[in-house]
C-alpha cells in the first residue's frame, strides 16, 4: 500500500469522511493490523476532537475556495477513478486542510505533519504583508503537497496563537500565521522575527491584520525559532519589546 493511500484511508476514517464500505473496510483492517497505523489514527482523531471542541470560528470561505481551486486543477491520474474515490479524495483533502490550519491557530503545542512547497512572499523593507487572499493560497499550496508540517504555540497571555507552516523544500519557503493577537495602539503594529541558534533576531516583516483578526507573513526564512514583538509604525531593525509569542521551527 502506497503511503497516500495509508494517509488517505487513515484520514478518511478518523474525519468519517470514507465513503464506500470497501474504503472502510480497508481502513479497519489497515488499523487492525499495523500497530502504527492505529498509533496515527488515533493521533488524528485526537486532533479532530480538539478542533472541534476548541476552534469556534469556521475557516475563512477563502480558504475553502483556494483548496477546492487547486484540488479541480490537480492532474488527472491515468486511470479513471470511480465516482467514489473522486468524491471522497475531494472531501479529504478539504478536510484535511482546513482542519489543519484551523488546529494550527487554534490549539496550542500541536505538530501535525501533512505537505509541502511554493514561494512568495516580501523581505523585511519590502512592500509589505502578502494579499491575505494570496495567503490563503500559499497556505493551501503547502498543505496540498506532501512534506510540510505545521506547528503552533499560544501567546503569552493564552488568548492569542501562533502557527508555522514549515516546508521541507527551502529554508524561506514557510508561512506564519497569526490568530487573536493582543491589540495595538494605532501607532503600532506587529512585527515577526526569524531567531538563529544563539537567539540573534533578524526581522521577517510586518504582519498586517486581515479578516478575523489573522496575520500573515509569507516566505519567511524561519532559522531555528519565529517570534512577534509589538513594534512602532513601520517597524524596527531589532526588537524594542519582549515577544508575545515565540515558537521554536525545531528544524
Amino acid at each position: 500500500m502506497s503511503e497516500e493511500r495509508r494517509d488517505e484511508l487513515l484520514i478518511g476514517l478518523a474525519l468519517d469522511a470514507l465513503d464506500s464500505d470497501a474504503d472502510i473496510r480497508e481502513a479497519e483492517e489497515l488499523v487492525s493490523s499495523d500497530p502504527e497505523a492505529a498509533a496515527t489514527l488515533r493521533r488524528y482523531r485526537a486532533a479532530a476532537a480538539e478542533l472541534a471542541s476548541a476552534y469556534e470560528t469556521a475557516p475563512p470561505p477563502e480558504l475553502k475556495k483556494s483548496v477546492m481551486r487547486r484540488i479541480g486543477s490537480a492532474a488527472v491520474p491515468p486511470t479513471p477513478l470511480h465516482p467514489h474515490q473522486r468524491s471522497y479524495r475531494r472531501t479529504a483533502w478539504l478536510m484535511t486542510a482546513v482542519a489543519a490550519v484551523s488546529l494550527a491557530v487554534a490549539i496550542p503545542a500541536v505538530t501535525v505533519s501533512i505537505s509541502q512547497h511554493n514561494r512568495m512572499g516580501e523581505s523585511p523593507g519590502g512592500p509589505g504583508a502578502p494579499d491575505i487572499t494570496a495567503a490563503y493560497d500559499e497556505v493551501t499550496r503547502l498543505l496540498t503537497t506532501p512534506g510540510t508540517t505545521v506547528r503552533s504555540e499560544r501567546t503569552s497571555d493564552g488568548r492569542g496563537s501562533l502557527a508555522l507552516v514549515v516546508s521541507d523544500a527551502a529554508s524561506d519557503d514557510n508561512v506564519v500565521i497569526a490568530r487573536d493577537l493582543p491589540e495595538l495602539a494605532d501607532d503600532r503594529i506587529y512585527q515577526l522575527w526569524s531567531l538563529d541558534s544563539e537567539g540573534s533576531p533578524t526581522s521577517a516583516g510586518i504582519m498586517d491584520e486581515g479578516e478575523d483578526r489573522t496575520r500573515f507573513a509569507v516566505g519567511v526564512d524561519v532559522a531555528s525559532a519565529v517570534a512577534v514583538t509589538d513594534e512602532p509604525t513601520g517597524g524596527s531593525d531589532s526588537p524594542t519589546t519582549e515577544p508575545v509569542v515565540v515558537l521554536a521551527t525545531e528544524r
